[in-house]
């Protein structure tokens, strides 16, 4: 029998109810309608029993999420199927309850509909109601699918929502700064390097350009990990910068004055913005006879100072934040 075949039984055995009650006596009719919510429990078990079995079967699935997204879906249709019939057999004993004139009837009716339902059955079908875990059978199908190694436009589209560190020593942000991948940001991208390509892990070294919204733009070499789960596609497992290196336009190099501060108990390396627009200025300072690379915003004809024992300094970039 066909999974709507089932549903359609179930919903029918959710209707007998107004057929088969009888009006002799409230302890019958209460007991037929708790039966009836048995024959519905049993229905909705043994339509996800042969949803599990047969599944896959009859179809075939170019990915495992799509696969997944198809047995959610039919499982979905059963719950909302099973939970039209219950609610059907309830509102029915509900209107039976209100019919008998007194309390006495009302309170032997309930007792018998209660004590008809059989309990276990009820928290089996609750928790298969609840269960979100994919059965062992669909699992075994879902694994059979082999999705081909992601293309170059779906390893973008998945990058989208990761971060990369700067990447290098002695960079220009600090160790907590993080680019934070957005949608349409890359470009040029292309792999390298193939470190393993294997049936469940593929690793490389690719290189690409990230550019903001605003303007502002890295070269940016990534590793890359893939490894292809049990009862998903391709998923990346992490990727690591390999250097993000800023993209210099020149544009605001006009807008930035700089020079070194001696005061009476700091030297440092003061930066002054003459123009309207916050902005990024990377550079180097030379302190206790390092030199040191910093990057800091300076806002809108505003000033900045880096440094406290700042013997030197220039400025190797500015750029929008």
């Amino acid at each position: 029998m066909k999974i709507k075949e089932i549903i359609i039984k179930l919903l029918v055995v959710a209707l007998c109810p107004m057929l088969t009650l009888s009006c002799a006596s409230p302890e019958k009719d209460g007991s037929a309608l708790g039966k009836n919510v048995n024959e519905c429990n049993k229905e909705y078990l043994e339509v996800l029993q042969k949803l599990d079995v047969n599944f896959g079967k009859n179809a075939s699935y170019n990915s495992r999420a799509t696969a997944k997204s198809a047995y959610f879906t039919a499982k979905a249709e059963a719950n909302n199927n099973y939970s039209i019939a219950l609610d059907e057999i309830y509102q029915t004993a509900s209107d039976k309850k209100k019919s008998y004139g007194n309390h006495k009837s009302q309170s032997e009716f309930n007792t018998a509909f209660v004590n008809a339902i059989d309990s276990d059955l009820s928290n089996s079908v609750r928790s298969a109601f609840a269960n979100t875990k994919l059965p062992s059978t669909v699992l075994l199908c879902i694994k059979s699918i082999i999705p081909p190694k992601p293309s170059i436009k779906q390893i973008q589209q998945d990058l989208i929502g990761h971060s990369l560190s700067e990447g290098v020593d002695n960079g220009y942000y600090p160790s907590s700064w993080r680019w934070v991948i957005a949608e349409k940001e890359i470009s040029d991208f292309h792999i390298i390097n193939t470190l393993s390509e294997t049936q469940t892990e593929y690793l490389f070294i690719a290189k690409m350009r990230l550019t903001s919204e605003v303007g502002k733009a890295f070269d940016a070499t990534v590793k890359i990990r893939y490894i292809l789960p049990d009862d998903d596609d391709w998923t990346i497992d992490f990727i690591q910068s390999q250097g993000l290196y800023i993209i210099k336009t020149g544009y605001y190099g006009d807008c930035i004055k700089s020079h070194v501060y001696f005061g009476a108990f700091s030297w440092s390396f003061c930066l002054e913005n003459n123009c309207e627009r916050a902005l990024e200025v990377g550079g180097k300072v030379l302190e206790n006879g390092t030199w040191k690379k910093f990057s800091v915003v300076v806002g809108s004809h505003d000033t900045s100072s880096v440094g406290w024992v700042v013997e030197d300094g220039y400025i190797d970039y500015v750029e929008r934040p």
